[in-house]
């Protein structure tokens, strides 16, 4: 599930670099009117396979419940909104100012410090491959960064005529 889960985000990833790098050269929120229509409806129909809305329903709008506040979920909803369309506005403008490979890495990085943080603030318990796991992943993205400033630093060769 792990395996694919990496393999659908860098392809993405890849794929909105082509959207906005090649020939097309969309605007992010242009990707993003674009994009928003058919995940919302496949968003829409996993919540509904995996029984989430449901949930939701019957917490904030059940029957049991003398105090439901529907401008409460409203309000949640809309913050999730805001906060969903910021990180793909700032994922496709990074996307379109570096490369696909940068932003996996950096997605890499924010996913083992958010466990490294969990780990920390919650007392979550980790194995020893989990530990290995996220060793390895920040080595790699520190010798990814260290590699790509040193091409960066290299002088470019003219081009013979």
């Amino acid at each position: 599930m792990v395996f694919l889960v990496c393999l659908l985000s860098s392809s993405k990833t890849v794929v909105t670099q082509k959207f906005m790098q090649g020939k097309m050269k969309f605007h992010p929120f242009d990707l993003i009117n674009r994009l928003s229509f058919f995940a919302f409806f496949q968003m829409f129909a996993i919540s509904i396979a995996l029984g989430e809305t449901s949930s939701i329903v019957d917490e904030y709008f059940g029957a049991g419940k003398e105090e439901s506040d529907p401008q409460t979920m409203l309000c949640l909803l809309a913050m999730n909104g805001i906060m969903a369309f910021s990180l793909n506005v700032s994922n496709f403008i990074t996307t379109k100012k570096t490369s696909a490979l940068t932003v996996t890495v950096a997605g890499n990085v924010k996913h083992a410090t958010t466990i490294v943080f969990s780990i920390l603030t919650f007392k979550n318990e980790v194995g020893m491959w989990n530990i290995i796991g996220i060793i390895i992943t920040l080595v790699g993205a520190a010798w990814y960064s260290y590699l790509d400033y040193n091409v960066k630093c290299l002088p470019k060769e003219e081009e013979a005529p």
